[in-house]
């Protein structure tokens, strides 16, 4: 039921912005990061908690941000990810406790699930690694 609901927010993401699909995520990635590189001034903590959430922001080439996320152990987080050009890169993720990045290469959107091993705060991770500026809209469940 709740998978429905972040494809639904999607769709209707794409409906109002007359953006077109055209890939899923590639891969899923590890990796560390230090986290004063990508945290944003504005970080508040949002308790999910199963219920839809989304975020949006505008991103120069290069750019990441990240919005923290409060996570229960056993429960997956599922991210969807548009971008307005269906021809930009970038990468989507979650920075777990331990401040390693898992995040999967998209290409005009895509999504990944994470289960989190442990209760405490993670954070949803965006990059711009095209050439040119874009927005990018996020869609975040947990279940």
């Amino acid at each position: 039921m709740k998978k429905n609901l972040i494809i639904t927010s999607l769709l209707l993401m794409l409906i109002v912005n007359l953006i077109p699909i055209t890939s899923k995520a590639s891969n899923v990635t590890n990796s560390s990061l230090n986290t004063s590189l990508v945290t944003s001034s504005s970080d508040s903590i949002i308790s999910v908690n199963s219920l839809d959430s989304s975020i949006s922001y505008n991103l120069d080439p290069g750019v990441a941000k990240t919005r923290s996320v409060s996570g229960t152990k056993g429960e997956t987080i599922y991210i969807s990810a548009v971008i307005s050009s269906s021809t930009s890169t970038g990468r989507i993720g979650i920075m777990d406790t331990d401040n390693t990045l898992h995040y999967a290469s998209i290409t005009g959107s895509g999504y990944i699930s994470y289960k989190f091993p442990s209760t405490g705060t993670y954070k949803i991770y965006c990059k711009n690694t095209s050439s040119q500026a874009y927005a990018i809209a996020l869609t975040f469940i947990t279940e």
